[in-house]
């Protein structure tokens, strides 16, 4: 009989795009070969409502959800306070009652259950109550670094406010937190390293991506002629969340608008609480092309318009539009926030870095790759030898083993 897997992503309530909902869709669908698994959690680009899925409905009552956009509302510390304490201490606002969700659960009696979100921690604990099964959670907040510095941390108030999680001081939380999974991942060196302070329990699992490269010039110059690129243009490409406190894109928009040329294109792609403030931002500058969030299928052919990537984040788990940027041989401008130890390889080559908040350290990074064809063969191998170092078959080779681990 096959181990029954659960992938939980309450997170994909308000993060319905990007590296979270991807890789819950990526666990879903990739571990079928091995295991029974289901899907928990909202609809998202990346997942839709089939027979082996649980898509639980959007609640609009409480301000956090996604028809917000105004970041500085959803960032609002008085109103997580609040919020998290009356959602993670009652599961209200899921879009279930707790009793219809712990029976749909139950009917399928899992082994195990991964754990994709914070957010997924008040319903595990709920679940657990009521039924036996192991846990892994991917710890794509970086609660084990320093995303969670103190108890009210916006990263970790999900836990401390949500659940009542308690304890001596921030890091005995950390550690009765993690140590309450049977399992705990961390998708870079880095953070295996911090999280193994909390649990003896810590893997390290990178992101991994299969990447669909097609090409097709007839829809590239539909796509160019939407948004009004030309072939000559230098198109500077961005894809992710908009959301300031963590994705950074004010300081890529600081740093376009210091370039004065006209053939030079800054696409946005992707949507989030911060995008109402980055319109705001680049108001009036028309090279500044704001796209939305857009389907996997048309993804390729927008890779394919763009000139050079930037990642200009905070901080990353391991991001995997870096990866996709990758595999279409895109030269990498990455922000020393997210520049994570697992792409400080020798062999890989010197990716492209910037000081994280510094606008004219990027115009002037964007600046040498434009102007220098060299410059930008070299980036382009170092993608391409990047491309090979992570692979989606070997991330979930490795999760697979965990699983196996786990039910014996």
């Amino acid at each position: 009989m096959k181990t029954k897997v659960i992938v939980m992503d309450f997170g994909s309530r308000t993060n319905t795009f990007g590296g979270e909902a991807r890789i819950a869709s990526v666990l879903y669908s990739g571990l079928k070969a091995h295991f029974s698994t289901t899907y928990l959690g909202y609809r998202t680009e990346y997942i839709n409502a089939n027979d082996d899925t649980i898509i639980l409905k959007h609640i609009k009552k409480f301000a956090h959800n996604p028809g917000v956009k105004n970041s500085r509302l959803t960032e609002n510390w008085f109103m997580r306070l609040g919020y998290f304490s009356l959602m993670g201490r009652n599961l209200i606002d899921i879009g279930i009652k707790k009793d219809a969700l712990a029976d749909r659960i139950k009917s399928f009696s899992p082994d195990i259950i991964i754990s994709n979100s914070t957010w997924d921690f008040s319903t595990i604990r709920y679940l657990r109550k009521r039924m036996n099964f192991k846990t892994i959670y991917i710890d794509h907040a970086n609660i084990s670094g320093s995303n969670a510095k103190n108890y009210f941390s916006k990263a970790i108030m999900p836990l401390t406010l949500g659940t009542g999680l308690v304890g001596l001081d921030i890091d005995s939380i950390k550690s009765k937190f993690f140590k309450y999974f049977d399992a705990t991942v961390a998708l870079n060196k880095s953070q295996a390293r911090k999280m193994l302070k909390f649990t003896d329990r810590a893997y390290y699992i990178p992101n991994g991506l299969h990447v669909d490269t097609t090409s097709d010039s007839g829809i590239e110059d539909v796509i160019r002629k939407r948004y009004g690129i030309s072939k000559s243009d230098f198109v500077v490409m961005y894809i992710g969340r908009m959301f300031e406190r963590q994705k950074n894109v004010s300081t890529l928009i600081k740093a376009f608008m210091h370039l004065q040329n006209n053939n030079i294109k800054l696409l946005l792609i992707g949507g989030g609480q911060s995008m109402a403030d980055y319109k705001r931002l680049a108001s009036g500058d028309k090279r500044i092309i704001f796209c939305g969030e857009v389907d996997d299928e048309r993804l390729p052919y927008i890779y394919n318009l763009a000139s050079i990537f930037v990642l200009p984040s905070v901080w990353e788990g391991f991001n995997l539009t870096i990866l996709e940027a990758a595999n279409h041989r895109l030269p990498l401008v990455v922000s020393e926030g997210a520049y994570i130890d697992d792409l400080k390889v020798v062999k890989l080559g010197k990716i492209i870095t910037f000081r994280t908040f510094d606008h004219n350290d990027l115009a002037r990074k964007i600046l040498f790759l434009m102007n220098s064809a060299k410059a930008m063969n070299e980036a382009r191998k170092v993608s391409e030898r990047l491309a090979g170092m992570f692979t989606q078959e070997a991330m979930l080779k490795k999760y697979s083993n965990l699983i196996e681990d786990l039910v014996k």
